[in-house]
């Protein structure tokens, strides 16, 4: 009998530890956006490829060419698309210069929670490894002077904590391959 009550009690202060943790949920809408059959044909791909240990840390795309018409970016912007149903970022398209280089030495510090992010540490041979990271569509480092609507603006502190720009990534994908 007493284990059982001991059991439920710590069950019971189990969930409401847990429950103390949970952050409310950001309000958003679903992204609206339209996509070409041969977008979609493109995006069932590459959803449907596994990766494996030793594959490339990259995947070249629409033969490494870009379908941007430049005409539309002659002014440094970045086009954020919206936060889908599970609140994740979509795409983001950027025109960059050397106008919107930074130096992270002036970061501010991110709050932001990307859908699946827990940055809980684990221990591998020894080592303590935080295997996710918060990873940036577009690089923090080039993304300085432009404000949360991706305007380029002189002074702005770039994307550091946009939830349109921060997805949850593989610690290896997003500090490694750089």
């Amino acid at each position: 009998m007493f284990k059982k009550r001991f059991i439920g009690v710590v069950a019971l202060l189990a969930l409401m530890l847990a429950g103390c943790q949970v952050q409310p949920a950001t309000p958003h809408k679903p992204a609206q956006t339209t996509t070409t059959h041969k977008q979609a044909k493109t995006t069932t791909a590459l959803a449907a490829k596994t990766f494996k240990s030793g594959d490339e840390p990259y995947l070249v795309v629409n033969h490494n060419k870009s379908t941007l018409d430049v005409r539309q970016w002659q002014t440094e912007r970045i086009k954020y698309g919206a936060l889908d149903d599970l609140n994740r970022t979509t795409t983001n398209t950027a025109y960059l210069s050397n106008e919107t280089l930074g130096h992270s030495h002036t970061r501010a510090r991110q709050n932001w929670r990307p859908t699946g992010w827990h940055n809980q540490p684990v221990m591998i041979d020894g080592h303590r490894v935080i295997p996710q990271n918060r990873g940036h569509l577009i690089a923090y480092a080039i993304s300085f002077n432009f404000d949360e609507d991706g305007v380029f603006k002189k002074g702005q502190p770039g994307s550091n904590d946009n939830p349109k720009n921060l997805a949850t990534q593989t610690e290896f994908s997003n500090q490694r391959t750089m």
